[in-house]
């Protein structure tokens, strides 16, 4: 009779997702997951494969739960405005949360060291999600007042989106939460 799991796979999955997310896939040994996890080597690789495939898991478990929160925060069926708040405040919140590792899309998608093309892809996936959700968030405050009409909402959330990358980008080089606070408060603005 085989044993049984001694781990939960989520919660693995979680501190493999830490450790790729700090370190970068290249520079993150198996060594890394299995200290970080408590799980040991064999286990992994019965339980995940090798470690392309622990960190494609791990990466679309992230996927997963940003298109949890793009579809909680930014197509709800509220007023723009108040959307726009929850956005606001939602950026903040995982600009905090990340701790300066800046957003695992955007690494990934920036990052020469990522060998699988299927995550490569998935991040971009995730990037054209987030586009597209600003650019329906952006057409509907468009026609409730809400978004200033003097820029389509396509280039609206194009810019948008850049600007979160580069907050991505400053929070990856360890700028202080207090200044990229204000950038995305600066951003939001350019709304109106």
């Amino acid at each position: 009779m085989g044993r049984t799991r001694e781990f939960d796979e989520a919660e693995a999955l979680d501190s493999a997702l830490q450790t790729f997310w700090e370190k970068g896939f290249e520079l993150t040994s198996i060594q890394d997951i299995v200290a970080a996890t408590g799980v040991n080597r064999a286990s992994l690789y019965n339980t995940f494969g090798d470690k392309n495939e622990l960190f494609s898991k791990a990466f679309n478990q992230y996927c997963r739960r940003v298109e949890a929160r793009i579809e909680e925060v930014l197509l709800q069926n509220a007023p723009v405005a108040d959307i726009l708040v929850e956005y606001k405040r939602s950026l903040k919140e995982a600009n905090a949360l990340s701790a300066g590792k800046g957003c695992m899309i955007v690494a990934t998608v920036v990052s020469a060291d990522c060998p699988c093309a299927k995550v490569q892809e998935r991040a971009k996936e995730m990037i054209a999600k987030r586009d597209q959700a600003l650019e329906v968030v952006f057409q509907r405050g468009q026609r409730e007042g809400a978004i200033n009409t003097r820029h389509t909402p396509k280039i609206l959330a194009q810019m948008f989106h850049s600007a979160i990358v580069g907050l991505a980008v400053l929070d990856k080089s360890r700028v202080s939460h207090g200044e990229t606070d204000a950038v995305i408060d600066m951003v939001f603005e350019t709304l109106k």
